[in-house]
């Protein structure tokens, strides 16, 4: 599948068929089939249709996203940060976003826009970001 095929899915697609395409493209990342700009495109569309599952994304895949999200992340391209911030949120990868919290501590070298960014996340979210749906949960 291209990123155009990606864009196209509908809203809400079963779990089972999101997990496929997650390791999908995980695969294809790590083989470098795509490259790190469709890598974070696509799993940035995966993860906004994952969110309409309300189902926490199997442990075993968020564990893969996140160890490539912890070798991605970096503060030096804003649109890179900001499909980063809203992956991991979404996701709840709770390493690459302690990766995230970290540079806020060394932050000297880091643009503001991209700074307020990441603040913004960090003040928004939290600690622990490891179940995206906890909020949802006193609607039950």
């Amino acid at each position: 599948m291209r990123i155009e095929d990606y864009n196209k899915l509908p809203d809400r697609v079963s779990i089972k068929e999101i997990e496929i395409m997650f390791v999908d493209i995980l695969k294809k990342y790590e083989n470098e089939i795509v490259s790190k700009e469709e890598f974070l495109d696509i799993v940035n569309i995966l993860a906004e249709r994952q969110i309409f599952t309300y189902e926490i994304l199997n442990n075993n895949i968020r564990e893969m996203l996140d160890c490539n999200f912890k070798k991605i992340w970096n503060t030096e391209n804003y649109d890179e940060v900001d499909i980063i911030l809203s992956v991991v949120i979404n996701l709840g990868l709770q390493g690459t976003y302690e990766k995230v919290k970290e540079s806020l501590k060394n932050n000297k070298n880091i643009d503001k826009k991209i700074l307020l960014e990441i603040q913004e996340t960090v003040e928004d979210n939290g600690e622990d970001i490891s179940n995206p749906y906890q909020s949802l949960e006193n609607f039950r």
